[in-house]
């Protein structure tokens, strides 16, 4: 008996191209516009993002302490930096 499958999204691979697109975007940000904090702070997003897509594929306990540790450490540095000079 023929059943249909349903067609899920190669949910590693866009965590990939997520975190891939933190460097571009931090690279970009920091040649382009000279700002480092700005860079920083984009690249954090996007891999925190990649971080909780990944968690949503991968629900354990590993995973949902990499994500509580990605978004400690984005929450730190992103206070650093507003705090900086």
């Amino acid at each position: 008996m023929w059943r249909a499958q349903a067609r899920v999204a190669p949910m590693p691979a866009v965590v990939l191209m997520v975190s891939a697109a933190g460097v571009v975007v931090g690279l970009f940000i920091v040649f382009l516009c000279r700002q480092l904090a700005s860079a920083i702070a984009a690249a954090l997003d996007l891999w925190m993002a990649a971080g909780l897509l990944g968690l949503a594929v991968n629900v354990s306990w590993a995973a949902v302490g990499s994500a509580a540790a990605i978004v400690a450490i984005r929450t730190i540095v992103k206070t650093a930096l507003r705090s900086a000079p």
